[in-house]
This record gives structure tokens, C-alpha cells and sequence, in this order.
């Protein structure tokens, strides 16, 4: 898993990650998903326009049933043309425990 790359939520709390996509045309790209198989989420990422940037986003709710734990994830962009192209592959992506 790449450090660069780490996204951290502690369970139970809101998550609001922004992607700034680089050596890619914005204009190109259909859907974004973000990948974490192994705490079974897949979430098309909403694009940003005022940002210029992609969010995911995870309520309260959503993150409480997560497992604790490190694992990777994957941000992947389905092409407007139909294939898929992977900008970020295995991140990192750590579920923290809520402790008060």
C-alpha cells in the first residue's frame, strides 16, 4: 500500500476525501469508483466542478459498520469511451476505532 495515498476515517465519523486527477482529461471521464473489496465498498466518487476535483463521500452511518483495520483501495475511472482506467492502485485505507 502506497503512504501517499492513505485515507484514514476513525468509525462512526464522517468522511469527505477530494481526488485531484492528474495526466487526465476530466472530459474523458464517465464515473469514478472507489474500491476497498475486503470492507465491500464500491462508491462512484461525484465530480466537483467549483473544485475541479472528485469526492468521496461516507456518512456517520457508513462508516460505523466498517471493520477495523488497514486494507488497499482502488480509484478507478470508467472512460467515456467504455474502458477503464486506474488512478490509484492500492492505497491505503484505515479504519480507525472510535475511542470516546
Amino acid at each position: 500500500m502506497r503512504k501517499e495515498n492513505s485515507i484514514m476515517v476513525v468509525q462512526g465519523d464522517i468522511l469527505e476525501v477530494y481526488f485531484a486527477l492528474e495526466n487526465i482529461s476530466v472530459d474523458t471521464i464517465d464515473k469514478v469508483f472507489f474500491t476497498c473489496e475486503k470492507k465491500g465498498l464500491q462508491i462512484e466518487c461525484v465530480y466537483d466542478a467549483q473544485a475541479g476535483e472528485f469526492a468521496l463521500s461516507l456518512s456517520s452511518a457508513d462508516t460505523s459498520d466498517l471493520l477495523i483495520g488497514a486494507d488497499g483501495y482502488d480509484l478507478t475511472a470508467l472512460l467515456k469511451d467504455g474502458n477503464y482506467f486506474t488512478l490509484v492502485y492500492d492505497g491505503a485505507f484505515s479504519v480507525l476505532e472510535k475511542k470516546n
